[in-house]
């Protein structure tokens, strides 16, 4: 899987180019942009297909991003096929939440993990403030949660 780096470069310098004032952040989106005083925000999705349909996905966080104000938010698909090494070009899209949502699905919720393959290592991680911990009850209650939405 390619870094999304080339793509946030990229976009960096295409918003330069739009009249922006850029900044990479990462967090909760790649790029806080200023125009005329006013911030927005930017998520970088980076592609080197050729064609056909980039997967990827966007996390809740960059969503909340997006539902703090919608019109100053936007997805930026950056495509550069076969890579930083090919003599392609870079191409750059502009996609509202909007747009982006008729494009998206959300899955069934999963529970990520990281086990240590060194047995002397094992013992739980830290965890980060934006994560829970799964129980039984919190998987239950995710599966009849999701159950409700796709209603």
């Amino acid at each position: 899987m390619p870094s999304d780096k080339p793509g946030v470069e990229y976009a960096f310098n295409y918003l330069e180019g739009q009249g922006y004032e850029p900044e990479i952040i990462h967090k909760p989106v790649d790029i806080k942009a200023t125009k005329n005083g006013e911030d927005y925000w930017f998520e970088v999705k980076y592609t080197e297909k050729h064609r056909g349909k980039p997967f990827g996905a966007a996390t809740l966080t960059e969503w909340r991003k997006a539902l703090e104000d919608p019109d100053k938010f936007k997805f930026l698909i950056v495509n550069k096929p076969g890579g930083v090494d090919s003599d392609s070009e870079f191409s750059c899209v502009e996609v509202s939440p909007e747009e982006f949502m008729l494009y998206s699905t959300v899955p069934p919720f999963k529970v990520n993990f990281n086990w240590p393959l060194d047995e002397s290592k094992r013992k739980p991680p830290n965890r980060r403030s934006s994560t829970i911990v799964p129980t039984w009850d919190t998987i239950q209650r995710l599966d009849q949660y999701f159950d409700e939405l796709k209603k």
